[in-house]
């Protein structure tokens, strides 16, 4: 077992290394900026009609799901076609 000064080290150590990893783990979050001068937005360009068949097969309960998105799709698309089978 380890002796009463070497299991406070360790346990410093392990409290330093924990705080280390917790303040390098937070950069996922991106801060927003008020400041709109710095963007750099295009406008999207024409885009081509979409045209084409899918056939999808899948699971049953999930059917009524993508069958609801393929309507949806194949309303703002109408060049499309989407077969949902379960």
């Amino acid at each position: 077992m380890l002796k009463n000064g070497k299991f406070s080290l360790l346990a410093v150590l392990l409290f330093l290394l924990i705080g280390l990893l917790a303040a390098c783990g937070s950069g996922g979050e991106a801060k927003a900026s008020t400041d709109n001068s710095d963007k750099t937005e295009t406008e999207p360009a024409e885009t081509e009609e979409l045209t084409g068949s899918v056939i999808i097969s899948g699971s049953s309960a999930m059917q009524p799901l993508v069958a609801a998105a393929a309507e949806e799709f194949m309303n703002q698309n109408p060049g499309t076609d989407i077969q949902v089978n379960a």
